[in-house]
């Protein structure tokens, strides 16, 4: 016994696994077929719900950050198999084909957020060294108030000159990435200090005046 479904016209076998069950209907189930509600609903919800979900999935991530990064990176060391056959296979199908996309989206979103940037470049290059420990943008920001917006070495105006971050003991030199060993610079004191350490850099300047 078949039921044609009023929404694709298609004749599908009259039971509850093509059409959902609805008691005030004659034979219990719905006009509809299983496929085409699920077709609806999936329309529905992005019409009516999508934008409302997103908002309040930003805001749950915003408030919960770090437990939610802490399960998401436990259940990476847990489950390495299915990370790497899932999420990892998923992530590199996604931005093969959508290279060019992502590159353009990168390169403007550094430009509208540099000094972001520049912590996650530092992030990226800690991570291949093995360092779990990184600075942050809000400790930088933080940092800009403390040296009120100047040259840690010349006193500089950044709003002049801007401003480089700095390692005090060089990355080169076994220094690390946490905001203790960071310093804010005008550009020029910066690329003269290169990787010497302060006092080296002391020395290099009373050699140079």
């Amino acid at each position: 016994m078949t039921k044609i479904c009023n929404k694709c016209g298609k004749a599908k076998p009259c039971t509850a696994a093509y059409f959902p069950r609805l008691k005030g209907c004659k034979d219990g189930l719905r006009p509809v077929c299983k496929e085409c509600m699920k077709i609806y609903h999936a329309q529905h919800y992005k019409n009516c719900y999508k934008e409302r979900h997103q908002k309040l999935s930003k805001i749950n991530y915003l408030k919960n950050k770090k437990q939610i990064i802490e399960r998401r990176d436990q259940w990476r060391k847990d489950n390495p198999e299915k990370y790497k056959s899932g999420y990892l296979e998923q992530s590199r199908n996604y931005y093969k084909n959508n290279k060019d996309k992502i590159l353009e989206w990168g390169r403007e979103y550094s430009k509208n957020n540099p000094l972001l940037g520049r912590v996650r470049t530092a992030k990226r290059r800690a991570k291949k060294r093995d360092s779990l420990e990184h600075y942050t943008v809000m400790q930088i920001n933080e940092m800009l108030l403390k040296q009120g917006h100047r040259c840690n070495i010349c006193d500089a105006k950044f709003d002049v000159v801007g401003y480089h971050i700095d390692h005090i003991i060089p990355i080169s030199r076994k220094g690390v990435d946490t905001i203790d060993n960071i310093q804010l610079l005008c550009p020029y004191c910066n690329l003269s200090k290169g990787n010497k350490t302060m006092s080296e850099f002391a020395e290099y300047l009373k050699e140079i005046s």
